[in-house]
């Protein structure tokens, strides 16, 4: 196991005993800032970093090194940086304060609550994406801006924005669904925050935070959404199976896309998942995978029939991913497994 996967190993375990204590969020912000400067210095240690960013920190007495070691505390988001050192970090590096004080991480901490001002926190988002979620008003409201409703047209740019704005108003139209307790909407907003998160994930995958940042948002948001399929039924380290494979696309097809050109990736990665660009396969792999959720009684024999065949599909898309094949169309491998998972079942 090499150095730097040992060290985000620790920085997972580290996570979740953290978190008895402290936010969640807290702690997770802390450590997507440090990884971010990780990557933009090119160290592959707190103590380089701390060494690159604050050398005067560092003496020398009786021929000892002695350092503060405080960005280790950073690393693993045990403690947040001062004002001071997020300004004098910021003026190095442009928009790293931005990331440590975004606002998807107050709203991930007000999502459940009653007061979340979902007007004021769009209007605190990138403008850039503003333009994509506001349009002008007709001439009776004076050509203002006005936010749009949530659509698939909608849902699918904000996913296409792979950021942690797009993130940030897919949350607030979850909110607001569920304040207006309109149930399809919640499924379908919740829908796409997971297909963003896998792409988010993906091309941050360096960043290492799949796994932490799944769980609250499993946490938060898809446990909290009423399904119709069933239960929710991913965990933090399936995803991770989700975010790996992707990401590993991306890789290997690198030579695709221009240097630093994240519009180039996040479109490969949207097509990946839901064009079938490399094979039928991936998208019924990648989906939600639910359990079942039979609270009224006895399940239907539709309602086992129906379980069976996304379960079985969920896992001919796996067996193709595993031995390098591609499923191109729902054959009758597939079949067969449902017609003998229904014998096994005895329907």
């Amino acid at each position: 196991m090499d150095d730097r996967y040992s060290k985000l190993k620790k920085c997972r375990v580290k996570f979740f005993k953290l978190i008895k204590t402290r936010h969640p969020c807290d702690v997770l912000r802390v450590r997507y800032w440090f990884q971010g400067l990780m990557q933009r210095v090119g160290s592959q240690s707190a103590y380089e970093l701390e060494h690159e960013i604050e050398p005067r920190s560092f003496a020398r007495s009786n021929g000892r090194l002695i350092y503060r070691g405080k960005w280790k505390r950073y690393e693993y988001g045990m403690s947040c940086p001062r004002v001071n050192l997020q300004m004098a970090v910021d003026s190095r590096f442009p928009g790293s304060r931005h990331e440590l004080n975004h606002p998807i991480w107050s709203i991930l901490k007000e999502i459940n609550s009653d007061n979340l001002d979902v007007e004021t926190w769009f209007e605190m988002l990138d403008p850039n994406l503003r333009l994509i979620v506001y349009k002008r008003g007709s001439t009776a409201d004076g050509g203002v801006l006005v936010r749009k409703k949530i659509s698939k047209k909608l849902g699918v740019a904000l996913v296409k924005q792979s950021s942690l704005d797009g993130l940030a108003a897919l949350l607030l139209y979850w909110y607001e669904a569920k304040n207006n307790n309109n149930f399809e909407l919640i499924e379908s907003v919740a829908k796409f925050i997971f297909g963003a998160l896998h792409i988010f994930c993906a091309i941050f995958y360096f960043r290492r935070i799949a796994c932490e940042l799944f769980y609250i948002l499993k946490e938060n948001v898809f446990c909290c959404t009423k399904w119709k399929n069933g239960e929710f039924g991913v965990d933090e380290f399936l995803f991770e199976d989700y975010v790996d494979f992707l990401a590993g696309l991306l890789a290997a097809n690198a030579e695709k896309f221009k240097k630093d050109n994240i519009e180039g990736r996040v479109e490969f990665a949207y097509d990946v998942l839901y064009t079938f660009v490399k094979g039928f396969d991936i998208f019924m792999a990648m989906r939600i995978k639910f359990l079942p959720g039979w609270l009224d009684g006895p399940p239907t024999r539709a309602q086992i029939n129906s379980y069976l065949v996304e379960d079985e599909s969920w896992k001919w898309g796996w067996k193709h991913i595993r031995r390098g094949t591609k499923g191109m169309v729902l054959d009758e491998e597939l079949f067969g497994m449902v017609k003998n998972a229904r014998l096994a079942w005895g329907i």
